[in-house]
């Protein structure tokens, strides 16, 4: 049986002798009197408060309408293990950033950047990472507190959104020459041959030994810049104007002194010994070559060289330029 002073707050039950037992019987002692029990139903025992009597119920350590002294005394010794157990205590509002030191540490942080170990990670393949920029923005993350399983998480997390946005890019760009096609052909119509053919001739002029890279330049987008519509237009409208020497005042053009040995670059012709040197100059570019300008007549500037050459032959006669 217990003894006093055992629980503060369990109270004594009034002394038999005074009669308080009688009043506790009658009921005269009221309502806390009336729900007391006494644990071992011995009349001289202790009596619960209320509060103690509904947190015993509320806690599930009564049984059959009396305390469980087992279950209270096993909860009671959960709770002593719980206090003596090993305690973070999180510094106040106000705190130093080097009072989280410990805080972050005892959760897992290494002692320093350096000390964080990514073998646990693995970009993905194919995909480009940039090790050398998130390795420098580990002291910041360590600033942060992030353990090693946090820091790894991150890693991860950026690698996933990398991911998508590289095969996103990657897709935009396996798929725009063909709407580059469809755009170009809406356009120039029946003239798309001869326009893409103005164009690609004016890139391989422009770009010369440098092409391939020019072909691995991306835009914002993801998609090449040679496969752009709008720098397809451009290239076009000005390969055309190569083509056509007369359309630019004192220029040689593709005709002239382009791939097809055509005319001098810093002007046309000006008098009959040279247009006789550029006559002889298109007519050698062209002997032996059937794809030629002069001899191709399903070439795009088949025609424009032919009136070319009419004038060039004008001037050496002595008919005057043009």
């Amino acid at each position: 049986m217990l003894r006093p002073g055992q629980f503060p707050t369990i109270h004594r039950a009034a002394d038999a002798g005074s009669g308080g037992g009688a009043a506790a019987a009658s009921g005269g002692s009221g309502a806390a009197a009336a729900s007391a029990i006494t644990p071992g139903g011995d009349a001289g025992g202790f009596v619960l408060s209320d509060a103690h009597n509904a947190l015993l119920t509320t806690k599930g350590w009564m049984k059959e309408g009396k305390p469980d002294w087992n279950a209270a005394l096993d909860g009671y010794s959960a709770l002593e293990r719980t206090l003596g157990a090993d305690k973070l205590v999180l510094p106040g509002k106000d705190a130093k950033p080097e009072a989280w030191d410990a805080v972050y540490n005892k959760l897992g942080r290494p002692e320093s950047a350096d000390k964080y170990d990514l073998s646990g990670f693995k970009p993905t393949d194919g995909v480009p990472w940039d090790d050398g920029r998130f390795k420098a923005a580990m002291p910041k993350l360590h600033a942060l507190g992030l353990t090693q399983a946090q820091l790894v998480g991150v890693a991860g997390i950026l690698n996933e959104d990398n991911t998508a946005v590289f095969q996103g890019l990657r897709q935009a760009a396996d798929k725009q020459p063909e709407l580059t096609k469809a755009e170009l052909q809406k356009t120039w119509g029946k003239d798309f041959d001869v326009n893409l053919d103005h164009a690609n001739r004016l890139v391989k002029a422009a770009f010369g030994e440098d092409l391939a890279a020019a072909k691995d330049i991306r835009l914002m987008d993801g998609t090449y810049l040679l496969d752009n519509p709008a720098i397809a237009k451009a290239f076009a409208a000005a390969g055309k104007l190569m083509a056509e020497p007369a359309s630019l005042p004192g220029a040689g053009g593709a005709n002239g002194g382009g791939a097809n040995g055509g005319g001098a670059v810093a002007g046309e012709p000006r008098t009959p010994a040279e247009a006789d040197a550029e006559i002889r100059k298109i007519m050698s570019a062209a002997a032996g070559d059937k794809s030629h300008a002069y001899v191709n007549r399903d070439h795009p500037e088949h025609k424009a060289l032919h009136e070319r050459m009419t004038r060039l032959y004008t001037l050496r006669a002595g008919g005057g330029k043009n």
